[in-house]
């Protein structure tokens, strides 16, 4: 009978707690604590992985624009090459042209502009 006595005793106990405003209003703060902490736990991991993937997206993005400035000089550089005399009159000797003979260029005074 000591064994009865000692879970009647216990539960008493038990459901005493289970009730007491006290009792239950520390649980609902250390239970909304956990909560919190664990959402703000969760947020700073996700900061975390956004800014790291921000990183490498920025690195990726001024590699691309230090590639394409490169690119853009050396276009530069042979857009003057193409446009240079030498080149012209080279080109133009291989499309079959020639400099003018006498006679072949007329120069056009008082021209009237339409």
């Amino acid at each position: 009978m000591a064994r009865a006595d000692r879970i009647k005793s216990w539960s008493r106990d038990w459901s005493h707690r289970a009730f007491d405003p006290a009792v239950v209003g520390s649980r609902r703060r250390l239970v909304l604590t956990l909560v919190v902490v664990l959402a703000l736990g969760s947020a700073q991991v996700w900061v975390r992985l956004h800014a790291r993937a921000l990183g490498y997206q920025m690195k990726r993005t001024t590699s691309l624009m230090e590639a394409l400035d490169h690119e853009h000089s050396e276009l530069l550089a042979e857009l003057e090459r193409e446009r240079s005399p030498e080149r012209v009159r080279q080109r133009g000797m291989e499309l079959g042209l020639d400099t003018p003979k006498p006679g072949q260029v007329l120069a056009v005074k008082n021209a009237k502009k339409p």
